[in-house]
């Protein structure tokens, strides 16, 4: 694997957990705290599990597209 590549990739999942630390604390956690029901489902509940996933997602592409060993 090309040193470059690897730090790419290093920098994309450390940017993208310090940006998935921010969103699951307190400021912006307190933004969808709401007493109101979207489909059902608390709008705080949506949030965590949409951003939850969403996360999951951008860090699999991150991996994925990164340069390494054949699999």
């Amino acid at each position: 694997m090309n040193h470059a590549n690897y730090n790419r990739t290093k920098h994309r999942l450390i940017a993208l957990s310090i940006a998935g630390f921010l969103a699951l604390n307190y400021p912006m956690l307190s933004l969808f705290d709401w007493l109101e029901l979207k489909l059902g489902i608390p709008v705080l509940f949506l949030f965590l599990f949409g951003f939850w996933g969403f996360f999951i997602l951008l860090t699999a592409m991150v991996i994925e597209n990164s340069p390494g060993e054949e699999r």
